[in-house]
């Protein structure tokens, strides 16, 4: 029987990002899951279980274009997000000797992942980390060709890759086909387990709150509004102590670094002089993530 293994494939156009060596270093602690930056950057002193696919955006494009048989005329790097349900397509030959494919995103920090993602939970063959859309920053399929052609199966996927809007396909489209058009609906649930038929096979999905994004104050664990301050990170562990210091599988800080789903004009770190503490080490065996940024903390 095949060890299950995940692989994250994670692409990412353009400068890095500040914190690209701690999303690493969160990486680098999970040694039993892989992952794949598909970029046009050159990263150097990466861990073992983290590779790039080198390739420029116009060859991205291109084997979009040809191996969904599709044409494409946006330029705009924000719309691959909609194409991360077709990467495993895309990218076969990259999944090659693991049990599942996931994508993830960059604005995330890693806790311990297996931890999580152990033998129940991986054995549904879709996982998203949210109760009522498929999470576009962080979902996990098995590894078939069920799962790698499943974006196929929404109306009009053509089209909706065609348009260089981002149209939320990862994310709301995908959801449709297993929960339905009301998928909204679940939003407030801590799961919701579903089977989805593919060509007469069920795939079992697994659509679990995992209480890592916070855009603004939402229903924490215990049924209250809350809004986390800070998380810590100490050798490959993530916690929430402004909450009840629970274990957490990840934080997807977006509405620190970026106003595209907020409302102010400016993001929290917008307004920092430096977003990572200098005396934060290369290789930090602990740190904070907070709206004042990475900071040190005693290992």
């Amino acid at each position: 029987m095949q060890t299950k293994r995940i692989i994250f494939l994670c692409p990412y156009f353009g400068p890095l990002p500040a914190w690209f060596r701690l999303f690493v270093r969160s990486c680098e602690t999970n040694p039993d899951v892989d992952f794949v930056v598909i970029t046009d950057q050159t990263p150097e002193h990466l861990p073992a279980n983290v590779k790039v696919y080198s390739l420029s955006f116009a060859d991205f494009i291109a084997r979009v274009q040809k191996a969904l048989s599709i044409q494409v005329a946006w330029t705009g790097a924000y719309k691959v997000c909609d194409l991360k349900p077709a990467l495993a397509y895309i990218f076969q030959e990259l999944l090659t000797g693991h049990s599942h494919w996931g994508f993830c995103d960059m604005d995330l920090i890693f806790g311990r992942i297996t931890h999580f993602y152990n033998e129940e939970v991986l054995g549904y063959d879709l996982i998203s980390t949210h109760s009522g859309i498929l999470s576009g920053h962080l979902a996990v399929f098995t590894n078939n060709q069920e799962t790698r052609t499943l974006f196929a199966g929404v109306k009009g996927w053509r089209e909706i890759f065609a348009d260089p809007e981002y149209r939320q396909f990862d994310e709301f489209d995908i959801a449709s086909l297993a929960l339905g058009q009301k998928h909204l609906r679940y939003m407030c649930a801590p799961q919701v387990k579903v089977n989805l038929h593919v060509n007469d096979k069920p795939l079992r999905c697994l659509f679990r709150e995992q209480y890592s994004t916070f855009v603004e104050p939402q229903l924490w664990k215990d049924g209250t509004l809350r809004l986390p301050g800070h998380w810590e990170w100490k050798e490959g562990v993530l916690k929430a102590p402004f909450l009840d210091d629970s274990e957490m599988l990840y934080v997807h800080f977006l509405h620190w670094c970026s106003k595209r789903w907020i409302r102010s004009r400016e993001t929290s770190w917008a307004r920092l002089p430096q977003l990572i503490h200098p005396a934060l080490s290369a290789r930090p065996q602990a740190f904070s993530i907070s709206a004042d940024g990475f900071l040190p903390m005693p290992a």
